[in-house]
This record gives structure tokens, C-alpha cells and sequence, in this order.
């Protein structure tokens, strides 16, 4: 593009992408190209947006452009339980997330904090033996947040009228399960 031999540049990277933000653009002759967000991609990729700050050579001062961003699934076969492939990958979560935090820290990159070892991705199972360190170490996954925090303003609806009572538990279980169907959820709750 630089020379004139290509018209356009579509890459998938990491944002910030060092050659693009290496770039000389002295005459601004080369710019971004917005990829505006469209709910049919939803199902494979974000919303994400690209600042001057990141691209100070291709955008001006101020200037943001909608993209599209993707995920990164790290995934493994699900081996048979007592195998020994299984206890290697269970060797690997128990290493990889009880050492999670150190990612977090310099000189690692920045990108390391938006990653998770606990969401949930639609359509796909968590390995057990990393369920099971989840559960062990009282990590709750991102649909447990999820509907802790539905369960968190049914109560906080109903401030007045709770006890703490356990005999009443299962009424307000099903209370709070008539009250997600009324605000559109399913009466799946719990780990899936």
C-alpha cells in the first residue's frame, strides 16, 4: 500500500497493530475504513471502535472509527476422565488458572486483563476439570454473575416484604422465577 502496489489491507490483529501504527503517513494518503457493527455478526463478533490515540498516524486528533473485534477461545478435546491426556490438561487449568493474576502484571501485555478464564460461551462446554477448579475455588462463571445480579434486584423489588427465613426459600425461589419470566429470561437458573 505504501509503494502503490495495493489499493487495500484488511487484517485480523490485535489492537494496537504496530506496522499499522508504524505506518509514515506524512500526506495522510492512507486512512482507516470504518466496519460499521451489524447485529448479524453478532454471533461471531463485537462492537469495538479504533481512537487517534491508538493511530495517531491514520486518524486525526479526536477521531474514532467503528470495527469489529473477535474473541479467542483457547479449547481442548475432551478427553475421557482417568486418561492420561486428561490429567495433563488438568495439570495445565490448574497451573494456568491458579497463576491467572500473574498475567494481569508488567512486564505481560495489557491485553491479559481482558481476558477470563470463568465466562461462559454460548454453545460450548467447559472442560470438567476446569468446572471443577471453578467450583473448588469459588469463581462464579459469567452467567452465575449474571443472574446473581437478576436475583439482586428481584430482592432489592421486594426489600420490604423478605425474611430470612429458610422454610420460605422455595417460595421465593419460585417468586423469583415468575419474576424473570416476566422481565423476558428463562427458568434455567444455576450452572450450566
Amino acid at each position: 500500500m505504501v509503494d502503490g502496489e495495493a489499493d487495500a489491507y484488511v487484517v485480523s490483529t490485535a489492537k494496537v497493530f504496530p506496522l499499522a501504527r508504524n505506518i509514515k503517513n506524512e500526506n495522510r494518503a492512507l486512512h482507516l475504513i470504518p466496519v460499521p457493527y451489524d447485529q448479524r455478526l453478532q454471533n461471531l463478533y463485537l462492537p469495538s471502535t479504533l481512537s487517534a490515540v491508538e493511530y495517531p498516524n491514520l486518524l486525526s486528533p479526536g477521531e474514532n472509527i467503528d470495527t469489529v473485534a473477535t474473541s479467542v477461545l483457547l479449547v481442548t478435546f475432551n478427553w475421557p476422565e482417568n486418561t492420561d491426556r486428561y490429567k495433563r490438561v488438568a495439570r495445565f487449568v490448574d497451573a494456568f488458572f491458579s497463576k491467572f493474576d500473574e498475567f494481569m502484571k508488567p512486564p505481560r501485555h495489557p491485553k491479559w486483563h481482558e481476558a477470563s478464564y470463568s465466562t461462559d460461551i454460548p454453545g460450548w462446554q467447559r472442560f470438567k476439570a476446569a468446572e471443577d477448579w471453578l467450583v473448588q475455588h469459588n469463581v462464579m462463571t459469567s452467567s452465575q454473575l449474571s443472574e446473581k445480579a437478576e436475583f439482586d434486584r428481584f430482592v432489592a423489588e421486594r426489600q420490604g416484604k423478605l425474611q430470612n427465613d429458610p422454610s420460605k426459600r422455595s417460595e421465593l425461589f419460585r417468586e423469583f422465577l415468575d419474576w424473570r419470566k416476566s422481565k423476558g429470561a428463562t427458568d434455567t437458573v444455576g450452572p450450566r
